[in-house]
């Protein structure tokens, strides 16, 4: 902890609570392209954890686990370079649910595909973006696009980079 602040007062509540805290927060993110970056980090706190729990936690073991948070968003970077999706709607959905996880993203899929069904639509949207390709683009994309308001105005809706003009 920090200098200064004395040494830190962690009961087993405190720490069971702290654990299951940053589980969830991890698991939420493993289905994302941020996913690659979940095991490095997962590592990191549960060796930061073992030691604030008074386990004895060899100094170069606490390094490689400094090494690994430090290299986890480097490969949540690369992660998320991959291709972009060719669907407006499809970028939208992605970059949505990469920014908020699994807990958000599987509420909103339910919401769409709710409304989807109730206008009679055959597009359904999973978590890989719409299907089929191309059904109902405009009218998805304005659903999507409404049952994201909550999360933002339009502009700062998060989408996944199209590579189009990279070298």
């Amino acid at each position: 902890m920090a200098s200064g602040f004395g040494t830190p007062r962690l009961e087993p509540a405190h720490l069971i609570f702290l654990s299951v805290t940053l589980v969830v927060v991890l698991l939420n993110h493993l289905p994302t392209r941020a996913g690659v970056a979940v095991p490095l980090t997962g590592v990191a706190v549960a060796l930061e954890l073992a030691r604030l729990a008074g386990v004895d936690v060899p100094a170069e073991v606490r390094q490689t686990g400094r090494l690994l948070l430090a290299l986890s968003p480097w490969a949540a970077w690369l992660a998320s370079r991959r291709s972009a999706p060719a669907s407006e709607v499809d970028r939208v959905w992605l970059g949505f649910r990469d920014r908020y996880g699994l807990l958000w993203a599987q509420r909103v899929r339910e919401q769409f595909n709710r409304s989807a069904s109730s206008a009679g639509w055959q597009a359904r949207l999973g978590w890989t973006g719409l299907y089929p390709p191309g059904a109902e683009d405009h009218e998805a994309l304005t659903t999507l696009q409404a049952l994201l308001k909550r999360f933002g105005p339009a502009g700062d809706q998060p989408t996944v980079r199209s590579n189009k003009g990279r070298a």
